[in-house]
């Protein structure tokens, strides 16, 4: 076997595309590092998240709120700082060599492709042989694959807390339903930095009892014209809106409402006496009224005019019944009746 000791070629050329591989590969590689690096602010930013999604920052007090946003925010920035201190660019020779590896390349042929013979390259017969391995280099590389990115959070999250995150951060989303914005929001701005008042809704009925054959009535948000209630009716009030149940007074008498969902309140009492019904929330008043309450009297009856006789000498009772109404509470009189009794 003889070798050709012309002077071969400068080099092989590299394989096609082989820029655009390399590209690949460094994009692969920044995430490899990156995301192990920045899974401790991942695990900061994704526990807040939960507890936004659960409402839970907007249930506390303005002083733990705010404590809980600086204690998030410190976390967040010692994270950061960690992970930037642990993720470092990729070289080019680092994305050849994972090209290597993603497509299983013996030998380190793109390296070879690019090194130069460090001596005996005045040796034709050395340059010959190394000209032929090169070219055996870029042959077996002509085959390049990246390969899929490995996130590599086995040694970072050994006890794979990250699925019970994902799994929170779920739960927490279907909790929130439509409201998954508003719980957001809420979970940036504490309470003193923002007025709620715009999210709530107060819808407020009395209802007179059965016996009046009076209808429901519904209270204006804003009267102060006063209301005229008759004894028994029953108060109804639903609120839709702000953190805490409101609270149902009349005068000094106070009740909590019920909470039908994290929106949703009702709240209910019976008039018994009283001047004023208020709804409160939160601190503030979300409705008041000023209220007479009409006492149940039972209808009166009365002679309109003393007994006398009609024309043809027959007994004449005229006489008038006395009711109550509660809108105008006052009595009112019915029509004059005439009885007429034979006298024999």
């Amino acid at each position: 076997m003889s070798i050709d000791t012309a002077v071969p070629p400068a080099g092989p050329t590299a394989p096609p595309r082989l820029k655009r591989r390399l590209d690949l590969a460094t994009v692969a590689l920044v995430w490899e590092r990156l995301w192990p690096a920045m899974w401790p602010s991942v695990v900061v930013i994704g526990v807040f998240l939960t507890l936004a999604l659960f409402d839970i920052p907007a249930r506390l007090p303005a002083w733990g709120h705010w404590l809980l946003l600086a204690v998030a925010l410190v976390l967040l920035t010692l994270a950061v700082l960690d992970g930037m201190g642990r993720f470092t660019w990729p070289s080019r020779d680092d994305a050849r060599r994972r090209l290597e590896l993603a497509s299983r390349l013996n030998h380190r042929p793109l390296t070879a492709i690019k090194d130069k013979l460090a001596g005996g390259s005045d040796d034709p017969a050395a340059a010959a042989l190394w000209h032929a391995h090169q070219e055996r280099m870029a042959a077996a590389a002509r085959q390049l694959k990246v390969g899929a990115p490995e996130a590599g959070l086995l040694r970072r999250d050994p006890f794979a807390l990250r699925v019970a995150l994902a799994l929170l951060l779920l739960i927490g989303a279907i909790d929130a339903g439509g409201d998954w914005a508003g719980r957001l929001v809420r979970a940036f701005t504490p309470e003193s930095t923002h007025s709620i008042a715009p999210q709530i809704t107060l819808d407020i009925w009395v209802t007179p009892p059965d016996y009046t054959g009076l209808p429901p009535q519904f209270l204006p948000a804003s009267s102060k014209k006063l209301i005229y209630v008759p004894i028994g009716s029953t108060v109804l009030a639903q609120v839709h809106g702000g953190r805490h149940p409101p609270r149902l007074k009349i005068d000094t008498a106070a009740s909590d409402f019920s909470t039908l969902d994290d929106n949703d309140f009702k709240g209910t009492a019976t008039i018994s006496a009283g001047k004023h019904i208020a709804v409160e929330q939160d601190g503030r008043t979300l409705g008041d009224w000023s209220i007479a309450v009409v006492p149940d009297h039972p209808p009166g009856i009365a002679f309109a005019k003393p007994p006398s006789h009609t024309d043809r000498m027959a007994l004449r009772l005229d006489y008038k019944g006395m009711t109550i109404t509660a809108s105008k509470a006052r009595a009112r009189s019915s029509a004059g009746s005439t009885i007429r009794a034979s006298r024999r």
